[in-house]
């Protein structure tokens, strides 16, 4: 009887931790966790003045206003990068695509690698990328409209190579174009949210959380010897 009880004390702990764990794993830590934003292209050319400089894959600005571009050239067009993470929040890389709906069209679907063995592909209204740039580990594509609205550019890792449309997880930007340009969007996330963390707490807070269930256990034990 007494060499059981450790074996049932565990038992009782992970029966009584199990709900927490369930309920601390976030959706995001099941496969890729994208992440999309404008890129303000400081000191470029196509700089956009109407986007923070600290918009990037951690702090994301996903929305904006911008004047009607020209689709035959894409001139006006707006940068929207993004990252994939995995749940220790460390970047991944793997295809992945853009997807656009509403107003405008994909101006530019740039190679990864121009030369090397990566591709990009237009597909439909999708731009789907066979990996991201490997100088700073994220997916690019260039998106412009020459007809007032609302533009959504959806990001998502796409291992079938058909774009967003059925993606589990998307991460989402949305352009109105054709409405003046007012300031500098220093924040914003189309969801209102912010970037969710890494589950670096999800194992400590489980393991705290299945260790008061063991001492609980026990306690319960001693009490009925």
């Amino acid at each position: 009887m007494t060499a059981r009880r450790p074996a049932r004390l565990l038992l009782t702990a992970a029966l009584a931790a199990g709900p927490l764990l369930l309920m601390a794993v976030p959706a995001s830590a099941v496969g890729e966790r994208p992440v999309a934003y404008i890129n303000p292209d400081k000191g470029m050319p196509t700089e956009n003045p109407n986007v923070a400089a600290t918009s990037e894959c951690e702090t994301p600005i996903q929305k904006d206003t911008q004047p009607l571009g020209t689709e035959a050239d894409g001139k006006g067009n707006v940068h929207v990068d993004a990252c994939l993470f995995d749940a220790a929040n460390m970047r991944v890389n793997t295809r992945a695509a853009f997807t656009v709906s509403g107003v405008g069209v994909i101006s530019g679907c740039p190679d990864p690698d121009k030369e090397g063995p990566q591709t990009s592909m237009k597909v439909g209204s999708s731009c789907v990328l066979s990996s991201f740039e490997a100088a700073n580990s994220e997916y690019h594509v260039r998106v412009v409209s020459g007809t007032a609205g609302s533009q959504t550019v959806d990001f998502c890792a796409d291992p079938e190579g058909d774009g967003c449309a059925n993606a589990e997880q998307k991460s989402t930007v949305r352009i109105t174009w054709g409405s003046p340009t007012g300031g500098v969007a220093t924040g914003g996330r189309t969801d209102g949210g912010s970037v969710p963390a890494a589950p670096v707490g999800v194992a400590l807070a489980a393991f705290v959380a299945a260790g008061a269930a063991l001492a609980a256990a026990r306690r319960s034990a001693a009490s009925h010897r």
